[in-house]
């Protein structure tokens, strides 16, 4: 198999959640996850501190969809969080 693909597997193992609200059921997801062996990362606030990309963004961030700030934020956050990986 070429390379390529072996990276492609590879990224389809890692799992980036941005979270920052203290949820009980985190920690099961986490231990389905290793079970699986998936690669979770959760991601939250400390994690973004000083990313200047992403804070540059939510400076210019202006709200058009239909869903709520904060889903649309860290649907964003995570994007930011792996591009300065």
């Amino acid at each position: 198999m070429p390379k390529t693909d072996d990276k492609i597997v590879h990224m389809l193992n890692d799992i980036y959640i941005y979270e920052n609200r203290d949820l009980i059921y985190l920690k099961l997801y986490e231990r389905k996850a290793r079970r699986l062996s998936l690669n979770l990362t959760v991601i939250g606030p400390d994690q973004l501190k000083g990313n200047t990309r992403y804070e540059q963004f939510l400076s210019l961030y202006e709200h058009y969809s239909v869903n709520s700030v904060e889903f649309e934020v860290s649907c964003f956050a995570r994007y930011f969080y792996c591009g300065s990986s």
